[in-house]
């Protein structure tokens, strides 16, 4: 007898890049900054850097790559954000076209839900009309919409019973 037992799969939240990037820019600056210190000697071969000046320009080589090192991890931080951005306006232009689609079906819905209206009314069907533009198409949608809520009230009116008219006589 084989017993299969069930697999469950627990669903990991999405990784932020920028995140990864941070911590190996922290890492990296650490590392950076702890060689920088350990070129600057320490003790009696220290006291004589300063003497001779070679302490001096171990500190400002130091500086000068801590800009260096700050402005590349900037620079990385910002081609992140750009490439993000672009893949963002990439989706964002994909989801504007579905949105598009789907009102432009659910247009093509309204219109043939009125053509349905007609048939039961013994009216020929309109003939579809190509729409130029999604403006078009809201204005088909909105008067359709128009159409059905008067032929609501039509009916409402003639299935209402009829009040009976006052007497003016009295």
């Amino acid at each position: 007898l084989c017993v299969i037992a069930p697999v469950f799969h627990t669903l990991e939240p999405p990784t932020n890049p920028a995140r990864f990037i941070d911590a190996g820019q922290r890492a990296r600056q650490e590392a950076e900054a702890k060689g920088r210190a350990d070129r600057i000697r320490k003790g009696l071969l220290g006291l004589w850097d300063k003497l001779t000046g070679e302490h001096t320009k171990l500190v400002k080589q130091g500086q000068m790559e801590a800009f260096f090192s700050l402005q590349r991890d900037r620079e990385q931080h910002q081609a992140l954000l750009t490439a993000q951005m672009k893949d963002r306006q990439d989706l964002q232009c994909q989801i504007q076209q579905e949105r598009e689609a789907h009102a432009r079906k659910v247009l093509s819905l309204y219109h043939d839900a009125a053509n349905v209206r007609q048939m039961q009314r013994s009216v020929p069907p309109a003939k579809p009309k190509a729409a130029q533009s999604l403006e078009d198409l809201w204005a088909i949608r909105l008067k359709s919409s128009r159409d059905l809520s008067s032929e609501i009230e039509r009916q409402n009116r003639l299935s209402r019973p009829r009040e009976p008219e006052p007497d003016l006589e009295r």
